[in-house]
């Protein structure tokens, strides 16, 4: 456990001041509320991509579901980014 807190005070020496702090409540909230947006559109991608019955459309379904899954993954990645950072 003291391991892992030598190793965190080292890594938040590393980072410059002002990223530290630059992350706000309000900030956050924010990207959470994309987040969910972005689940809705990745669960929509997901309905149409089980649903779609043309086979000229099946390319299109692939390449919706792969960018929404992507942007969604994104947004979780940026979230959890700044959980870390403003718990310093």
């Amino acid at each position: 456990m003291q391991l892992m807190q030598e190793w965190m005070q080292r890594v938040k020496a590393y980072l410059p001041a002002q990223e530290k702090s630059s992350f706000s409540r309000q900030e956050s909230l924010a990207w959470q509320a994309e987040a969910k947006l972005a689940l809705d559109d990745l669960h929509a991608a997901e309905n149409y991509y089980n649903n779609i019955s043309d086979p000229d459309l099946v390319e299109y379904a692939v390449y919706e579901l792969e960018s929404a899954r992507r942007k969604y993954e994104y947004l979780l990645r940026r979230i959890r980014y700044q959980e870390f950072h403003a718990a310093e």
